[in-house]
């Protein structure tokens, strides 16, 4: 079966100054939270870059369902990690983008943005709906 994983992580590169905060507020939101699946994890890893140029990062939350079973939980999953993006926008500053992978198309894409301390939530229901 085709599996989805929607990814949800904070952008930019220098993501030094926010670090222990993101993850900190994302492992509690794991912990706390009964999630629509096992398949739910915290994401905090450098990626390699050449001598000299700005280190990337992928730090964010992934959470993983196959692809033909998507039900009214995961987008009420979606919407928690979202709103804990929100605070945490209006604590750091930093923006996060939400998207998803299909691993049977190899296909990656942004669905909505949070840029604000308030998410749009119907927005970013509507933009599940791929």
């Amino acid at each position: 079966m085709a599996k989805l994983t929607l990814f949800a992580y904070v952008q930019g590169v220098d993501l030094e100054p926010v670090v222990e905060v993101v993850e900190a507020r994302l492992d509690a939101l794991v912990a706390e939270r009964k999630w629509i699946t096992k398949d739910v994890w915290v994401v905090n890893q450098r990626v390699d870059t050449k001598p000299g140029e700005v280190a990337e990062w992928d730090l964010g939350i992934n959470l993983t369902l196959v692809a033909s079973r998507r039900p009214k939980a995961w987008v009420e999953d979606v919407a928690a990690i979202a709103t804990t993006f929100g605070a945490l926008h209006g604590e750091t500053g930093r923006k996060f983008v939400i998207g998803v992978h299909d691993a049977k198309t190899e296909e990656t894409k942004d669905l909505f943005f949070v840029d604000s301390a308030t998410p749009d939530l119907d927005a970013l229901a509507a933009a599940l709906k791929i």
